[in-house]
């Protein structure tokens, strides 16, 4: 068996993409920081894959061209793309989310296929066939989802609160390696609490620990309450 039995050769180079989004998502996960710098390349080898792909459905003719190709390129360019920059826009992504959904549109515009032995996968198709349509449609459902899976946790433990669908509790040691926002203050729960990559920030600046702000909080107060 040949690579050009296994898949075309822009499907192959699409599997670069593979690792470099697992080495981002244990970053987000990490960090909750992913340099920009990362997309740079990924989105120019997609628009070269984009473009490869279209000279091959071209050259094929027919449906290839105008169903197989062109139709889910433009769904994929003209509503994934627009959709992932409005979702940012209005906060339902951050900023790596948005970027890493604008190159997906580029890298998987169609739904790449390899034959593995007797497969072939991805195993089924969605009758549009934009590949990074379902990547998209998939983020939204398991985004639904956490909300009522975190109020479901939080109501069975008898928290019952006006946060509970977007939060649970840490404990206060590791409030300084927890991403996030800060939902309960003195006075209660609370939406608009510290955000925390911001504490990170300021204890790294003042060379100072969580424990050092609450053992003597009146000297910091100026900068931060905790």
């Amino acid at each position: 068996m040949t690579l050009a039995d296994v898949a075309t050769t822009p499907d192959l180079l699409r599997l670069v993409a593979v690792p470099v989004f697992a080495w981002v998502a244990i970053r987000d996960i990490k960090t909750r920081r992913v340099s920009s710098t990362v997309w740079i390349p990924l989105a120019v080898l997609g628009a070269i894959l984009l473009v490869w792909d279209g000279a091959l459905a071209w050259d094929a003719g027919g449906t290839a061209w105008s169903h197989e190709f062109l139709i889910p390129t433009a769904v994929s360019l003209g509503f994934v793309v627009p959709i992932a920059y409005l979702f940012w826009w209005f906060g339902g992504f951050g900023g790596a989310d948005a970027k890493a959904l604008l190159v997906l549109a580029l890298f998987f515009p169609v739904f790449p296929q390899y034959a593995v032995g007797s497969w072939t996968l991805p195993a089924t198709t969605t009758p549009i066939e934009t590949f990074s349509f379902t990547i998209l449609t998939n983020a939204v459902v398991i985004g639904l989802a956490i909300p009522i899976a975190l109020a479901v946790r939080n109501a069975a433990s008898g928290r019952i609160t006006a946060v509970m669908a977007i939060g649970w509790p840490v404990s206060t040691d590791s409030v300084p390696e927890t991403h996030g926002r800060l939902l309960e203050t003195p006075d209660g729960p609370s939406r608009g609490g510290l955000d925390l990559d911001a504490l990170r920030m300021y204890l790294r600046w003042r060379g100072l620990t969580l424990a050092d702000v609450r053992e003597n909080p009146a000297q910091y107060l100026s900068l931060i309450h905790i």
